[in-house]
């Protein structure tokens, strides 16, 4: 295999798909360019869930221990949601 391949596979064992996805683009040959488009489908992804959590912050602990009734938590996670992803 070739450098990139390599480095690709070590990546996406790593879970790094942002990096996956540079050294797939790298690679020249037939398969790699649509290992490069699920590596960024999947960094993409993960992005949109990170956002996703950090816009929702601490509110399920806070529900959780009773400080926001659920109304409040879905008020906030349907914000969040729609931030996030945009519907």
């Amino acid at each position: 295999m070739g450098y990139y391949t390599d480095a690709a596979r070590e990546a996406e064992q790593n879970s790094e798909w942002w990096n996956a996805y540079r050294c797939w683009m790298c690679e020249k040959r037939e398969y790699a360019y649509e290992q490069a488009e699920a590596c960024k489908t999947i960094a993409e992804a993960v992005d949109l869930g990170d956002k996703f959590r950090e816009l929702c912050g601490d509110s399920l602990n806070r529900w959780a221990r009773h400080e926001i009734n659920s109304r409040e938590l879905h008020e906030i996670q349907d914000n969040a949601h729609k931030q996030a992803y945009g519907w």
